[in-house]
């Protein structure tokens, strides 16, 4: 019979940063001007789940209210490019919205400190007294790069962005420990003068005149797992996972925490990735150019998640699972474009009675599969899998291979023998006694006188049914009977 640890229905994904809305803020904006030149000035995509008004600065702080951009522009004949920005650091202000000429959506970039040397010497030029700069009309059109990361990830060296001069790309050196989830890159922008010129309008995004507004993503993927159970009478504490190739599965192996073999993944730390543009101008992270530090792509297809899954027995319900990493955390990665590999794991875990008995059971070599159809990851994506281990679990309480698979109730059944009937009569009666000294009449011993050396004859007769009793001999002096039925 087919028993199975089953996976839940549920596969949920949930989008990690929304910023490709192309509604405008509201409120923000300076009214347009007259004249030839104007300042740059720059903006944010803003999230679909934020409310007029509020996206500049909610966004803000998913971007730490900090990000570094690098400009050039075309001008002459065919148009050769001309550094603009060579890596500012651009800063958010709540409330600083117009209060100068390089600020009308609340990002300045004029005047802004860099933390230390090591900041700027991360992001790959970072120029340290940052100018306002203007639109030049001579030139046929501007590109603009943009990005993201913790301050303290450039400071510490935990992450090194460097921009390609040869093309529209950025080569990023991730160490281990940096913050992912803060690392962000901009679509890039292409703004274009057009015949005749554009008029001035600062009120316009990516116009010539207008602001420079970007829209920012996380490039990777985001997972979690959870784990709960349903077998009756037993709670569950997972021992052990193991990674799983194919249809061969790991034997040994790291037992922290959950691993699966994921082709379409490299960690997120310790890695290096080039980010390019695709036709629609986002960033990705192009595949060829992915590798954890000191292995290859290859090396780094095990996705290994936290730990915690093994600290205490399974939780028993769906909406609430045991998760793998402490408060229901996520693991990051760098997806590959395309995936036509299932997961797979292996569990080991003990069922422990909850009757209070002690009793405990082993199973071991329990598998689960999610198809391909559900780890087709995407970046700027969070994925959350929730497992169940339920009775008709496919692990063995023997020997894998050998003992059948799954878990075999105890059952009983119940029958009564009948107790056999055995029946004895027994008759109680008073035997007759008579005797004779002439061998032929027998007579009632009682007033019998014997004569001197005359044998005597003992007979003994049943006195219901009027049989001799045979047995009856003198010895000793006495009359001895051996009376019998």
């Amino acid at each position: 019979m087919k028993q199975y640890l089953f996976l839940a229905t549920t596969i949920a994904t949930a989008s990690l940063f929304t910023g490709c809305s192309n509604n405008e803020y509201v409120g923000d904006q300076p009214e347009a001007f007259n004249g030839t030149d104007g300042a740059i000035v720059f903006s944010m995509g803003k999230a679909n789940t934020t409310r007029e008004g509020e996206g500049n600065s909610k966004d803000a702080d998913k971007l730490n209210k900090v990000f570094y951009v690098y400009g050039e522009k075309y001008t002459g004949t065919p148009g050769t490019s001309q550094k603009v920005f060579d890596t500012y650091k651009v800063k958010y202000t709540v409330g600083s919205a117009n209060s100068t000429a390089s600020n009308t959506t609340g990002w300045e970039y004029v005047g802004n400190l860099w933390t230390n040397v090591n900041e700027r010497n991360n992001v790959s030029g970072g120029v340290e007294n940052q100018t306002i700069k203007y639109w030049d009309y001579t030139a046929s059109k501007y590109n603009f790069l943009a990005f993201s990361a913790a301050a303290d990830d450039l400071s510490d060296g935990k992450i090194k962005v460097t921009k390609d001069q040869g093309d529209n790309a950025y080569f990023v050196d991730i160490k281990k420990d940096a913050d992912i989830e803060k690392l962000y890159f901009a679509d890039y922008v292409e703004i274009s003068k057009g015949t005749p010129h554009n008029p001035v309008q600062q009120n316009e995004q990516n116009t010539y005149g207008g602001y420079v507004k970007f829209t920012f993503r996380n490039l990777a993927a985001k997972v979690r797992v959870g784990f709960y159970e349903t077998v009756p009478g037993y709670s569950i504490k997972i021992n052990k996972m193991y990674p799983a190739n194919g249809d061969d599965f790991a034997s040994t192996g790291d037992a922290r925490g959950f691993m699966a073999i994921c082709p379409n993944t490299v960690a997120s730390q310790n890695s290096k990735i080039t980010v390019k543009y695709d036709a629609e101008n986002q960033a990705y992270v192009d595949a060829k150019n992915k590798q954890n530090e000191g292995g290859t792509l290859e090396e780094a297809k095990t996705l290994t998640l936290g730990g915690y899954v093994f600290t205490d027995p399974l939780s028993t319900t769906s909406s609430q699972p045991t998760w793998d990493k402490d408060n229901a955390g996520y693991t990051f990665f760098w997806p590959q474009e395309t995936n036509n590999t299932p997961l797979k794991i292996k569990v080991d875990y003990t069922l422990t009675s909850t009757d209070n008995s002690g009793e405990k059971i082993e199973v071991k070599g329990a598998t689960a599969t999610v198809p391909k159809e559900y780890v087709q990851w995407a970046a700027n994506t969070a994925y959350t899998y929730i497992f169940k281990i339920s009775d008709k679990t496919n692990g063995s309480t023997g020997t894998p291979g050998t003992d059948p698979a799954g878990l075999y109730p105890i059952t009983f059944d119940a029958a009564v023998v009948d107790m056999d009937e055995k029946t004895y009569l027994t008759t109680v009666s008073t035997p007759s006694v008579t005797v004779s000294q002439d061998g032929t009449n027998f007579v009632n011993p009682g007033g019998l006188k014997f004569k001197t050396g005359t044998p005597i004859e003992l007979k003994v007769t049943d006195s219901e049914t009027g049989s001799i009793i045979n047995g009856a001999q003198i010895t000793g002096g006495y009359i001895k009977v051996d009376y019998k039925y």
